[in-house]
């Protein structure tokens, strides 16, 4: 039988054995000398289980690639391996996507190189652009790769957040004439992820959303300030994308202690939490 999917070693997958349900797991060489003798019928895969620490051959069609879809299948009851299982899968997907995804960081504020000197020490492969270049000196000691223009900055980075000190500094840097959004070509932002960090007027961020999302990247709201964060509990409120706060999540630890996704409705979003267009929010970012 065919596979599906070409798995291979390193994969984080969900893998199905008899009588039990589909269950976090890895795909793993065999220990030597324990490889499995090839069948014409079934093409079997060896995965490890996370949380149990088994491994077993389990056939290719009762292996399905880890996904947020399969994570929210899960019964809200579930019994203490299978929780653990699923926090290490969710970790070890963290681990690796702060490998491969390139960081980008428009805006070091004071906040800015907090979060960035935190994502730098955990791994994160993180890039850096600022109005006054000499604010991305300490990041670039820690490691951090710095851009002369923000649209460089765009072209090599998978994710981009953006911190700046308010809306007029979006409306410049982004919307702008000469901004991220001329400069850089359709093709070049396509499938990309922009996240906003300021705290700035519904307008202005249904304006961003609207030029970015036109290009075929992805929009995600998670102002880092205003009413969007509860100040007893820390948590960052987003909307916009679905698929880049997942993508997100890693990232925001840094920035907060628990990160919520509020849904797609982005202008609902905004009229419910809505933010001052006045030098105070300005302040607020610092």
């Amino acid at each position: 039988m065919e596979s599906r999917r070409d798995f291979k070693d390193g994969d984080l997958v969900w893998a199905k054995m008899k009588n039990y349900p589909f269950w976090p797991a890895k795909i793993v060489s065999p220990p030597t000398g324990k490889e499995k003798k090839k069948s014409s019928k079934q093409r079997k895969i060896n995965v490890f289980f996370f949380g149990t620490e088994n491994s077993a051959w389990i056939t290719d069609e009762n292996i399905v690639p880890h996904s947020e879809e399969m994570l929210n299948k899960v019964s809200k009851r579930k019994n203490m391996n299978l929780s653990k299982a699923i926090d290490e899968i969710i970790k070890e997907n963290d681990k690796m996507e702060k490998i491969y995804l390139k960081i980008g960081f428009i805006g070091l504020t004071n906040n800015g190189q907090r979060i960035v000197q935190s994502l730098l020490s955990s791994g994160c492969n993180v890039s850096v652009w600022n109005q006054t270049p000499e604010f991305c000196e300490e990041c670039v000691d820690a490691g951090a790769r710095q851009f002369i223009t923000p649209e460089e900055l765009v072209l090599h980075c998978d994710i981009i957040f953006c911190l700046l000190s308010g809306p007029e500094a979006v409306k410049s840097i982004v919307l702008g004439n000469g901004g991220i959004c001329q400069k850089v070509e359709e093709c070049k932002i396509r499938g990309k992820g922009y996240v906003e960090l300021s705290a700035i007027d519904r307008d202005t961020s249904l304006e961003t959303a609207a030029e970015i999302t036109g290009k075929g990247g992805k929009y995600l709201a998670a102002p880092l300030s205003g009413p969007f964060v509860d100040p007893i509990s820390q948590e960052l409120c987003c909307a916009g994308d679905v698929e880049l706060y997942h993508s997100c999540r890693a990232y925001f630890r840094p920035m907060c202690s628990r990160a919520s996704y509020k849904g797609p409705n982005l202008d609902k979003f905004l009229q419910v939490n809505r933010v001052p267009h006045n030098a105070a929010l300005s302040k607020s970012m610092q």
